[in-house]
């Protein structure tokens, strides 16, 4: 007669290599926007498998007496290349060819920045009070990158004196779905004078003259690339303007209007990420997972169902699915199903089961963003 008795279930692996081709995602599109201390752009990009993200640049800035704005977007839809002389290993990943970063062109003002009378700012001193901006994804992604281009800028007073002007870009808060989360900043690539902490990016330096572009050689502005660390939906970052005056005028006027607009871009990169999530049961129905107490009957053949599905931005190629000889279970055939796009191992039936029983397991071809396998594995306890 047949008897009751505990299997223990093979333990499921998963590897997963990035194809090397899929460096990050650049946006495919601009879906619109429009300029003004309230602006916004909105662009597109395109994942593996027909998904997307669209990921919106929201600038909310400060209005002073007279209609004077303290931050604005300029232009909604522009590229890396305006920051000037561009070189590609001031961003990341530097193959990346920077004028098809599509990005918003941004100004921070200096009105109400200045010291009322005679003398200069000192050197260094941060003005906030400029604005927001605001980055939100339609979904949540995982470490997205931020590029920095064109920060800071050299402007002649009224006086003939040069005042450089530096726009701090400082992150506030993060959230993945209206649920705060910590992140922080790491600095991926940039030229010299791009400096950045763990909630902040700006211009390192202190030049009597920046020139406004990404040249390698001084006097230039900061551009580089830095890693937000975490998912998130929507990421929100304080715009400050730190300013230094050389050459200081005999005087300034109330509202140091002497320091005009710096202008600089803002791109965002979606990271190469894939999320695999992996399960194995005998209740499919119930759940992914095996029930408390649940038992088998020696001899009585029992379908387990493995699923490997993919919750990440991109797609895993290659990946690699192992499930190991348990003993006391005979596992005789499997057949693989698969959705959204995503690719079964090569193998079916017995040959599917040996090629899981064999290091490094049977090759997973494609899963495709939201898409899954499903592996029926037909096994008798003994």
């Amino acid at each position: 007669m047949n008897s009751m008795r505990w299997v223990m279930i093979g333990l499921v692996l998963l590897c997963s290599p990035i194809a090397a081709a899929q460096t990050y995602v650049s946006a495919s599109s601009y879906q619109g926007g429009t300029a003004g201390a309230n602006g916004y752009a909105v662009f597109r990009y395109e994942l593996v498998g027909g998904s997307t993200v669209d990921v919106t640049l929201q600038a909310t800035g400060t209005t002073f007496s007279g209609g004077a704005y303290a931050y604005h977007m300029r232009v909604p839809n522009s590229s890396m290349a305006n920051a000037g002389s561009l070189s590609p290993s001031s961003f990341y990943p530097g193959t990346q060819a920077t004028s098809s970063i599509r990005a918003a062109l941004l100004d921070t003002w200096g009105v109400g920045c200045g010291r009322p009378g005679t003398g200069a700012p000192v050197d260094g001193t941060t003005c906030g009070g400029r604005g927001t901006l605001t980055i939100t994804f339609s979904m949540p992604v995982r470490d997205p990158i931020l590029h920095f281009g064109g920060l800071g800028d050299t402007f002649p007073s009224p006086q003939g004196q040069a005042i450089v002007a530096n726009t701090v870009y400082s992150l506030v808060s993060a959230d993945n779905g209206g649920t705060p989360v910590a992140v922080t900043l790491d600095r991926m690539a940039g030229n010299a004078v791009f400096g950045t902490t763990a909630s902040s990016a700006l211009h390192s330096g202190n030049a009597s003259s920046v020139n406004a572009s990404c040249d390698t050689a001084p006097p230039q502005a900061a551009c580089g690339s830095v890693r937000v660390n975490g998912t998130v939906s929507r990421i929100v970052l304080n715009v400050s303007l730190r300013g230094y005056s050389h050459t200081p005028p005999s005087s300034y006027d109330q509202d140091n209007s002497e320091v005009t607009a710096e202008g600089h871009t803002v791109g965002v990169s979606l990271a190469p990420t894939s999320d695999l999530v992996i399960s194995k049961t005998n209740t499919p129905l119930v759940s992914p997972v095996d029930q408390t107490g649940d038992t088998v009957v020696s001899g009585a053949p029992i379908t387990y169902v493995i699923t490997v599905r993919n919750n990440g931005l991109n797609a895993a190629s290659g990946s690699f699915l192992s499930d190991p000889v348990t003993a006391n279970l005979n596992c005789s055939s499997a057949v693989c199903s698969a959705s959204s796009g995503s690719v079964c191992p090569a193998q079916t039936g017995a040959a599917l089961v040996a090629a899981m029983q064999t290091a490094p397991g049977a090759v997973i071809p494609a899963l495709l963003p939201g898409g899954e396998i499903r592996v029926q594995l037909v096994c008798t306890p003994q």
